[in-house]
């Protein structure tokens, strides 16, 4: 089990936390609406980051980053 909490970083950076949890792997659709929930919309929010990780294999949780790809992510699992 691997959940990922996106962050819209330029919501981020002006001081607002637009994020939600995405349970991975995802469809292309979850992933989509997603983003569109927390505002990247490829226009005026471009950039997301992840911002906290759930899972239950041990040692994962060292291995992932902030700025890791949703999309190698999601063809990682």
């Amino acid at each position: 089990m691997l959940e990922a909490f996106i962050t819209n970083l330029g919501r981020y950076n002006e001081g607002y936390l637009d994020g939600a949890y995405l349970k991975l792997p995802a469809e292309k659709e979850d992933v989509q609406a997603l983003l569109k929930k927390i505002h990247v919309d490829g226009i005026r929010y471009e950039e997301i980051f992840i911002t906290d990780y759930e899972t239950d294999v041990p040692g994962l949780y060292d291995c992932l980053g902030e700025y890791d790809s949703i999309d190698e992510l999601n063809h990682s699992l």
